[in-house]
């Protein structure tokens, strides 16, 4: 019969154009998984850092060297949040 060879090239024709077409959509859609395992990472990161510094802000009697140290932790989370969000 000469239809069925005819039906099978355009199937696969028609089917290698689909997968084609869906390429970029996978592509596009495991970068979207991607930016968000990224920014579940920093989230998660952040979070702990927040929750650090909230610890700070409870101690009592500190002398001048750890004034100093948390004076650089300020410095440094000013310089982490310009570079996260600018």
């Amino acid at each position: 019969m000469e239809i069925l060879p005819v039906y099978k090239s355009i199937s696969d024709f028609s089917f290698q154009e689909k997968i084609k077409a869906q390429k970029p959509t996978y592509a596009l859609l495991e970068n979207i998984i991607d930016l968000r395992r990224m920014l579940l990472e920093k989230s998660n990161k952040l979070d702990d850092i927040v929750k650090r510094m909230e610890a700070i802000t409870w101690f009592n009697n500190i002398d001048d060297a750890c004034k100093l140290l948390i004076n650089d932790i300020i410095a440094s989370q000013a310089q982490m949040i310009y570079t996260l969000f600018l």
